[in-house]
């Protein structure tokens, strides 16, 4: 282990860092989702690196039975908190350093919301029981780190508040953000750059680039580091913004421990064949310590502090096991172990394919496999699931198996200040136990509690218009390199530079019969376009031919290009990242189409203008994209723009004149 602070490695005993004199803790389980009465959940995102998708989440699970109880009980250590069962696709991050509540990676959990009645409003508990502030915001609040929480607004915004009896609003509103550590977290505004902020909202740096690369995505800091995205790489940068490793080399990265990263290099994101794949093991500013190559593997995950599960194939049968950083196999793969999940120390959870239990990296079985469902509750203790006619019932046990509390309980939470968890009692009543399996007295009514955490991935919200009107290349006569005046050759001269190889067209009119073609390009991640060009004939004339009664058959005559214009050229400019931004992209669009000419007809969310040479360019805004036309001007002056005049979409649009023809002297 490394000092959170200073990085200085952690040996054996020590309860403090010789350097700084921070004091080191062990992992726990995060805090993943909301917890109520009526097990009604809310998840919170994943991480855009290394977290299973939901389908991945079902599949990690060995025991079917196990990933339901685990799911209705949202328990915050449980499977995808620290760790989980083995079946992932080529690999997973499910390793405790990523989702936890251990102090040492994000810090104490300062407040738990809750609410005392079932139409009530959120307030806070203290991690002892007690009332912090009650009946305050209508919709859930995020647990309490770092002296801030995070509530969303009516609309959709997160605002930052104080933990205090009072709490007081701070900074903005943001349409992402990530958990406060260390007095920082990433936020979002809206059309804005990933930034990141202080307790305050006061911005201490913008996330602008890599490189060359725009940053698009980045995660919560763990252990004071967190992965970013930059297109299709993934680097390293720290709470004071500054980038320890380029998005360029890698296009995965995995936070294995403090200060150890698994990385993926560049050159397999295409390859289909997993086997093939090295990982390298690295420090936070990219130097190699060690490989990790796949060859033998099927599949590998990375579990906590450092260890990685392994799962191979003997004879048709699923084997697992967990190796280390080094490379040293320290559990052999077994047929004994059909899944394994949540290593905490020297031990973990396992499952023998029906059932869970607890075995020691030294293979001896503590517990043995006989629950529905395991998660730690501390490094000693256990909470441990059996279920009776779909009823869940949950239990504190040492590590011998021994039962802590006297009764079992419907729901429980982890131990978030080492001293008590809460526990549902009934339907509609929660209460507290210490780590003596004893029932909290004078704890106030509760009727639910919730877990839920602020976003787990924090995704810009910025796009560069500018570069977009650049990259679809609109001239007075066309679009993406193709112009209504240019000769057929030369069209299909931009369109092989722009097609798939096995596409290209030869240049040769013999060979050509179509009457369009079409190309697609991405200019961001997110953000594509696609170029349309259509004849009303044919891009060949075919020759007419004549039978030669010398020879007795049919003279073919060769095919020529045609000597006309291409109907029209269209534009599509779509993707993710435009979602609700197609406004601002139409309205540049149809500025610079303003340029080549006079409108002659324009609406709030469509615009035509005539072109002094005679053409005519249209600019629509769908809702869902952005589209252009480019054709002759008596044609485009036919074109119907009524059904874009409507206000049923939330454009942020100027006082344009609605259906307003202008006569045009041209």
């Amino acid at each position: 282990m490394f000092c959170k602070k200073c990085g200085r490695e952690q040996k054996a005993g020590q309860k403090f860092c010789p350097q700084c004199g921070t004091p080191y803790e062990v992992n726990e389980g995060r805090p993943d989702n909301s917890i109520s009465s009526d097990t009604s959940t809310e998840q919170n995102g994943s991480v855009f690196i290394s977290q299973a998708t939901e389908e991945d989440k079902v599949k990690t699970l060995t025991s079917k039975k196990a990933w339901k109880y685990l799911t209705l009980s949202l328990i915050a250590c449980a499977v995808i908190g620290v760790g989980a069962f083995l079946g992932w696709k080529h690999i997973k991050n499910i390793g405790s350093d990523l989702f936890t509540s251990d102090k040492a990676v994000q810090g104490d959990i300062q407040g738990i919301p809750f609410k005392s009645a079932e139409n009530g409003k959120w307030g806070m508990l203290r991690p002892d029981g007690s009332i912090l502030f009650e009946e305050e915001f209508k919709d859930e609040p995020t647990l309490a780190r770092d002296g801030r929480f995070m509530v969303k607004n009516g609309n959709g915004l997160w605002e930052i508040f104080t933990v205090e009896e009072n709490p007081q609003k701070v900074g903005d509103e943001y349409i992402s953000i990530g958990d406060f550590y260390d007095g920082i977290a990433p936020a979002v505004k809206k059309n804005g750059r990933i930034t990141l902020i202080d307790k305050d909202g006061n911005v201490i740096v913008e996330l602008e680039k890599s490189g060359n690369k725009s940053i698009t995505k980045m995660e919560n800091f763990h252990y004071g580091y967190a992965l970013f995205e930059a297109e299709d790489a993934v680097g390293i940068l720290n709470t004071r913004g500054e980038i320890l490793l380029e998005a360029r080399k890698y296009c995965k990265i995995f936070h294995v421990a403090p200060q150890r990263f698994l990385a993926l290099d560049m050159k397999y994101k295409e390859e289909a064949d997993h086997h093939n794949y090295v990982y390298h093991v690295i420090d936070a500013k990219g130097n190699q310590i060690n490989t990790i190559r796949m060859a033998k593997y099927e599949d590998i995950a990375v579990l906590a502090d450092g260890y990685i599960g392994i799962e191979q194939t003997s004879d048709g049968e699923k084997l697992y096991g967990i190796m280390n950083l080094e490379g040293d196999v320290i559990v052999k793969p077994t047929s004994k172990i059909k899944g394994l999940t949540a290593l905490k120390n020297d031990k973990f959870i396992f499952s023998n394919g029906e059932n869970l239990g607890v075995r020691t990296i030294k293979d001896e079985v503590l517990i043995r496999a006989k629950y529905d469902a395991i998660i730690w509750a501390t490094d000693k203790l256990l909470w441990v699931c059996s279920v009776d006619d779909d009823r869940q019932k949950w239990s504190l046990v040492d590590l011998q198996g021994s039962k802590i509390t006297s009764d079992s309980y419907q729901s429980v939470s982890p131990f978030f200040d080492d001293k008590n968890a809460f526990v549902q009692i009934t339907d509609k009543t929660w209460g507290l136990v210490n780590t003596n399996g004893e029932e909290v007295k004078n704890v106030p009514d509760i009727y639910a509690i919730s877990q839920k955490t602020a976003d787990q991935v924090i995704e810009s919200d910025y796009v560069d218009f500018d570069a977009i009107v650049s990259a679809v290349n609109m001239t007075p006569t066309g679009f993406g390199g193709w112009g209504m005046n240019m000769k057929p050759t030369d069209l299909i001269k931009v369109y092989n530079e722009f097609c798939k190889e096995e596409d290209v067209i030869k240049l040769d009119p013999n060979e050509v019969h179509t009457d369009r073609l079409s190309y697609e390009k991405s200019i961001i991640k997110g953000i594509d376009y696609k170029v349309e060009l259509y004849y009303s004939g044919y891009i060949t004339e075919r020759g007419e031919g004549y039978y030669d009664n010398t020879v007795e058959e049919w003279i073919s005559e060769p095919s020529r290009w045609t000597a006309e214009e291409p109907q029209y050229i269209k534009l599509s400019v779509f993707g993710d990242r435009l979602v609700g931004k197609t406004n601002i992209l139409y309205k540049k669009l149809a500025v610079k189409a303003k340029t080549y000419g006079k409108v002659y007809r324009e609406n709030k969310n469509a615009c035509v203008v005539i072109t002094k040479n005679n053409y005519g360019i249209a600019v629509y805004n769908s809702g869902s994209e952005v589209l252009g036309k480019i054709m002759k001007a008596e044609s485009i002056k036919n074109e119907n723009i009524n059904s874009y005049s409507g206000d049923d979409r939330d454009w942020d649009v100027d006082n344009s004149p609605v259906d307003t023809v202008m006569v045009v002297d041209y």
